[in-house]
């Protein structure tokens, strides 16, 4: 009999050495470790055919303790035998019967999940690589897993695997910031994972410390929103509004496979003789969440000026021979006029441009 589970990102959890310990009174002892019991092949490719659309199942048979106690399944990749790089694509928790425990599970991923797990692997897109696959079994009480406790880990079975170019991946938000709407528009804030890898990072203007936000995969519904389980802990469908950290712009990254989400005060500004307050203070620039760039629109003088971050010149970017350089000259504006200046944090490197509107 199989049974589908619904797969539901985990945090890290924490290892332990012991294969035998004691919640309350009670003795675990590890039974039978886990099994992988059926995987649709072991040559994948993923393509803008499957990527959308595709699925990866895994069915496997849980590991099991010699007492009723919660389990949590954690679906693990590697490229590295002893996993020492391992990536949880997914887990699925059961509960306390343990009869239940010996039924064949069956986890259905996304061709996009899987592609995002490869990628925080490290693969290189359209390149042919070898991954491990595993199955670990860890037992748990009211929803945390036992500290202490000896992880059941299942044979790695090895996977013949081709990512496809990681495709920018949304998530919405909204909160007091934002006026509570909901409305799936242009304007909703969003989160990106350029990458597509679950670490989703935007960029929020809050109007106090402990402003309250919320995190949603589909604008305009509420429906599986993320919120706040705690000190930098997402819940999903569950806890309270999360708290912003900071008053004024802040960089929100939440990673979705850990359920974690960790907040700083980031904003960017530029100051010089060619601005408007000098050498005195910084011009803010706004984020643009459509473009994911930062922008200034205002006039400038002939002068300079430099582009720093939260106002500060341990991290500042200039030109050095005419090349956008962190920590280079002085950039020069030689004639006054109306300028729209960008900035762009594309991963690998940072770019600006300034133009004319």
């Amino acid at each position: 009999m199989k049974k589908l589970l619904y797969i539901l990102p985990l945090a890290a959890l924490l290892f332990g050495c012991a294969e035998e310990f004691k919640t309350g009174d009670t003795v675990l002892e590890a039974g039978d470790k886990p099994t992988i019991t059926a995987y649709p092949t072991d040559q994948i490719e993923i393509n803008n055919q499957n990527i959308e659309a595709g699925t990866f199942d895994v069915s496997f048979t849980p590991g099991t303790y010699t007492t009723a106690v919660g389990i949590v399944n954690e679906i693990q990749l590697a490229t590295t035998a002893e996993f020492t790089d391992a990536v949880v694509l997914g887990s699925a928790t059961l509960g306390n019967e343990v009869d239940e425990v010996s039924l064949d599970m069956t986890t259905t991923f996304t061709m996009r999940q899987l592609n995002g797990a490869l990628t925080t692997l490290g693969l290189t897109p359209n390149e042919s690589a070898e991954i491990k696959l595993r199955v670990v079994t860890k037992a748990q009480i009211s929803g945390a897993v036992i500290a202490g406790s000896n992880p059941m880990y299942s044979d790695a079975v090895t996977l013949s695997v081709v990512p496809f170019e990681p495709q920018a991946a949304y998530i919405w938000a909204t909160g007091e910031f934002y006026g509570w709407a909901n409305n799936n528009d242009e304007n909703q804030p969003t989160l990106c994972s350029r990458l597509d890898n679950g670490i989703y990072i935007g960029y929020f203007n809050f109007p106090s410390v402990g402003s309250p936000f919320l995190l949603l995969p589909v604008p305009g519904s509420w429906d599986s929103k993320w919120a706040s389980g705690g000190e930098g802990v997402l819940l999903v469908n569950d806890g309270s509004d999360i708290p912003s950290a900071f008053e004024g712009y802040t960089k929100v990254t939440a990673n979705l496979t850990a359920l974690t989400i960790a907040q700083e005060a980031y904003s960017w500004g530029i100051i010089g003789d060619a601005t408007p307050t000098g050498w005195d203070s910084d011009t803010d620039m706004t984020w643009n969440h459509n473009e994911l760039r930062w922008e200034l629109e205002l006039d400038l003088v002939p002068g300079n000026f430099k582009i720093r971050l939260n106002n500060g010149w341990d991290i500042n970017w200039g030109i050095s021979d005419g090349v956008p350089t962190k920590g280079g000259g002085d950039i020069p504006i030689t004639e006054a006029g109306h300028y729209l200046i960008t900035l762009d944090e594309e991963i690998p490197e940072l770019t600006f441009t300034i133009v004319t509107p």
